[in-house]
């Protein structure tokens, strides 16, 4: 019988073979990292589509760095829009555009997909 900490290794195992191939997947099909998938995602879920970048990285589960420099190349390729709080100078916040929505919607089908197929080539490491 596995350990708790057996199995939470085979899950991060799991999980890094499945992110690796889904990500290979989606920045080959729609240019998008997997990462930049889970903000666009993050943000369309959200009403206004629009989240301070602070719940953002808490949503996708990154730093605040990390997702600092996601949403330059996010806002570069024009799929986010920030802008700093109307009654908060301190918060930035990070909008989903028309592109972005489009983009985001487009690529859920081959993330789902992806996701499947990801899923069933990798066998557990016990």
């Amino acid at each position: 019988m596995l350990s708790e900490a057996a199995h939470w290794r085979d899950l991060i195992v799991l999980t890094g073979r499945v992110g690796h191939a889904v990500d290979k997947a989606m920045l080959r099909r729609h240019g998008i990292c997997l990462s930049g998938f889970f903000a666009l995602s993050a943000l369309k879920e959200t009403e206004g589509q629009v989240l301070r970048v602070q719940e953002l990285s808490e949503a996708v589960g990154l730093t605040q760095s990390t997702v600092s420099r996601l949403l330059n190349r996010l806002e570069d390729s024009g799929l986010v829009r920030r802008r700093i709080g109307d009654h908060d100078r301190r918060a930035t916040y990070a909008g989903l555009t028309e592109a972005g929505l489009a983009a985001v919607d487009e690529a859920t089908g081959t993330f789902e997909k992806e996701v499947g197929a990801a899923l069933a080539a990798v066998r557990p490491v016990h």
